[in-house]
């Protein structure tokens, strides 16, 4: 089998949520052929359906640097990093997202998520407030989001005053 088809074989088992079965297809596929974007996405969620956050998160490095502009890179990486090495791993991975997108007001969003859920409240709020003056539609998420629960009251003055 070729390493195209057995990518295809493992996408078909992924898509029936076989993913056992579609990570020891993945498994048979060529060195030289891990590295193409298609089996790289692969990875992304078959990894992360199977608690591989290790794996999952080093997919996602690879796609962000063939793919630095993809906020699915990002996202994902991020996730994978808070899963594998924790909250403040992940607000780093965020604070790199959005020096590279200083536009996207997500990446800096969640750095303040990551960090407050960390303990490191103060820089979390810092930066959440700046995203909430620049989008104040982001506050109801924030209010909903329990990693800035230790930042519930200042998010609650800010909705009496909106």
């Amino acid at each position: 089998m070729t390493p195209a088809q057995r990518i295809d074989s493992a996408y078909r088992y992924r898509d029936e949520d076989r993913f056992a079965e579609a990570w020891a297809e993945m498994q048979a596929v060529s060195k030289c052929a891990r590295g193409t974007r298609d089996y790289l996405m692969l990875v992304t969620s078959v990894a992360a359906a199977l608690g591989k956050w290790h794996e999952a998160a080093e997919a996602n490095r690879q796609l962000v640097r063939m793919e630095p502009g993809c906020m699915l890179h990002w996202m994902s990486l991020g996730a994978a990093v808070r899963f594998s090495l924790g909250p403040l791993a992940a607000a780093d991975v965020y604070a790199e997202a959005a020096r590279h997108n200083p536009h996207v007001t997500t990446y800096r969003y969640h750095h303040a998520a990551s960090l407050c859920a960390s303990g490191r409240v103060s820089e979390a709020r810092c930066i959440l407030y700046h995203v909430l003056e620049q989008e104040p539609e982001w506050l109801q998420n924030a209010l909903d989001d329990g990693r800035f629960e230790a930042l519930t009251d200042m998010l609650l003055s800010m909705e009496e005053d909106a």
